[in-house]
């Protein structure tokens, strides 16, 4: 049986500290990860096609952030992170041009985050989270992604599927090419069109936190992704 361990995020080094004991949560724009119009090999990050089916773009704010998920089968049976892993997400970051480590995040930490952002629009909200509800999911990788997403925006317009199903297509849905980081994210999308008089193009959006909550629990050298073993992270 599958079960989860945590989640792994690649951190620039300004910012590790803060993920240690979390205050607040940002989240990017997606036009950060859509930048440029080609995809290049191994990035694992950016990708062109996010928000968006064939010819239909998601044309409201939408912030996301992102983890990649640690599970008992990700690692082989020495208890080791499998290579193909490891080599991909490193991989990806030299693409980048990066040279970031990485912090460890318990999932029982994760479900602090979850519960504490629960508790926030279930309360008196304010700031960001008055004008929008913040989502959580992993992300479903699937075959043959383009002909999927041209068919399921075709049987849109045709009537035959809803507006619920397009909107997990924008951004509940990846090329399978990119499985193998194990995404899961959390986003909010805020109801207005972008060139409503509400929207203003920021990078990202913060949400404070209260309290303050633990987050993660470790920190990496990119490298010691090679290396790492499951018994590290108990």
């Amino acid at each position: 049986m599958e079960n989860i361990i945590g989640y792994i995020k690649f951190v620039e080094e300004d910012y590790i500290d803060s993920f240690l004991s979390l205050k607040k949560l940002w989240l990017s724009e997606i036009s950060v990860f859509t930048k440029s119009s080609e995809e290049s090999v191994g990035d694992l990050i950016n990708d062109p096609s996010e928000g968006k089916l064939d010819s239909i773009f998601l044309n409201m704010p939408s912030y996301i952030t992102s983890f990649t998920e640690l599970t008992t089968n990700s690692f082989d049976t020495n208890g080791r992170l499998k290579e193909t892993i490891a080599d991909s997400i490193i991989k990806s970051e030299e693409t980048l041009g990066k040279n970031r480590n990485f912090v460890f995040i318990p999932i029982e930490n994760m479900q602090l985050l979850l519960t504490n952002l629960n508790d926030t629009q279930n309360g008196e909200r304010d700031g960001v989270l008055s004008h929008t509800t913040i989502f959580s999911r992993k992300v479903c990788y699937i075959d043959d992604y383009q002909n999927t997403m041209r068919k399921l925006e075709d049987d849109f317009f045709a009537g035959n599927v809803s507006i619920d199903n397009i909107a997990k297509g924008f951004l509940q849905t990846k090329d399978e090419k990119y499985k193998i980081q194990n995404e899961f994210r959390l986003g909010i999308v805020f109801p207005y069109k972008k060139n409503d008089y509400l929207y203003s193009s920021e990078p990202g959006v913060e949400l404070e936190l209260t309290p303050v909550i633990p987050f993660a629990t470790l920190c990496f050298k990119r490298e010691g992704l090679k290396t790492l073993n499951i018994n590290q992270l108990n």
